[in-house]
């Protein structure tokens, strides 16, 4: 597993990567939903809520969740929030 942390202009970037076993395409679109697992994860335990949960988290800060996975190559998945400007008084 790689833990990647970047800045980007207006944005911070956490992305977690994994050389897993990786999500059907086709059932990328339902990952992030409640309970939601694929269909190849059936001798992995697991309830489906980790994904949900972080989308949420990161919808309440006015970021996003993308996932990008190849079969057999792995997954990653990157959160995006907006970057903070502080002005703060000395």
């Amino acid at each position: 597993m790689l833990l990647e942390l970047r800045q980007a202009p207006g944005e911070l970037l956490v992305t977690v990567s994994d050389s897993g076993i990786g999500i059907p395409p086709e059932e990328l679109d339902q990952l992030g939903k409640q309970t939601c697992r694929a269909s190849n994860v059936a001798q992995i335990p697991g309830s489906g809520i980790g994904l949900h949960t972080a989308r949420l988290i990161t919808q309440l800060h006015n970021g996003s969740l993308t996932i990008r996975s190849s079969l057999a190559e792995g997954t990653s998945i990157t959160v995006s929030l907006p970057a903070a400007t502080a002005n703060r008084k000395a």
